[in-house]
């Protein structure tokens, strides 16, 4: 009888600690965060994309690999001008893919218009904030939807679940300029090395940043575009 008691403890246990995992993946929901109260500098729309729905207007990008613990963290601000939105909404997906070709490999060509990937067991969404810049340079909050989707993978020998978490900003109208800013993190991967910065918007201007452990090394090929990347050390990172 004693054994059964604990047995059954044991069950409950397990299912109160499942049910803590589940929860922590919606803490960023709480989280609000802290903009800079300052007048927001004026960008203005260079020409050659008058003709686009969406332009990406300014992106700061920055990967960071930490090693205690392994962990990838992704930040992201970005400003977007919508010139003729979808369905008056914009949808921003997370986790972001760097590597497209690698990404889709193992997707049929019928299904790569409707599955998002990549898929990233124990990811971690830390925050997600959107705002509408006016035209004097003063800002509203923009109201998000979130819908967070799962897939089983196979990661570490273990069945584990992914999560897909995709951002809904609506009632956008022509003319409209939305700045996002979100990170999110997963743990280190050494085998996703490859990052490709391209996607379906036009981008205006954007910025990339990597840092990484100084022991690690970093290769990065222009394509013909003029080298102007600069590598700062401050140990224990190269940045």
């Amino acid at each position: 009888m004693s054994f059964l008691k604990h047995y059954q403890s044991l069950i409950i246990l397990l299912f109160l600690i499942g049910q803590q995992a589940s929860a922590q993946e919606l803490r960023y929901r709480k989280r609000s965060y802290e903009w800079s109260i300052q007048p927001i500098a004026a960008i203005s729309l260079n020409p050659t994309f008058e003709d686009e729905k969406l332009i990406v207007l300014d992106e700061h990008y920055k990967v960071s690999y930490t090693d205690y613990p392994d962990r990838t963290v992704i930040e992201r601000d970005v400003r977007i001008k919508i010139q003729q939105p979808k369905q008056n909404q914009l949808v921003l997906t997370l986790p972001n893919g760097f590597d497209p070709t690698l990404d889709y490999h193992w997707v049929s060509e019928k299904r790569k218009h409707s599955q998002h990937r990549p898929t990233i067991w124990n990811l971690s969404v830390n925050h997600f904030a959107a705002r509408r810049i006016n035209p004097d340079g003063t800002f509203t909050e923009l109201e998000w939807i979130d819908s967070i989707a799962t897939r089983k993978i196979w990661a570490n020998m273990i069945n584990r679940t992914a999560y897909i978490y995709s951002f809904a900003m609506k009632d956008l109208k022509p003319g409209d300029e939305i700045q996002v800013n979100y990170r999110y993190s997963y743990p280190y991967q050494k085998w996703h090395m490859r990052f490709f910065f391209h996607s379906n918007l036009p981008k205006q201007n954007a910025e990339f940043i990597f840092q990484y452990a100084s022991k690690h090394s970093i290769f990065c090929d222009q394509r013909g575009l003029l080298p102007h990347d600069t590598i700062t050390t401050k140990k224990p990172y190269n940045t």
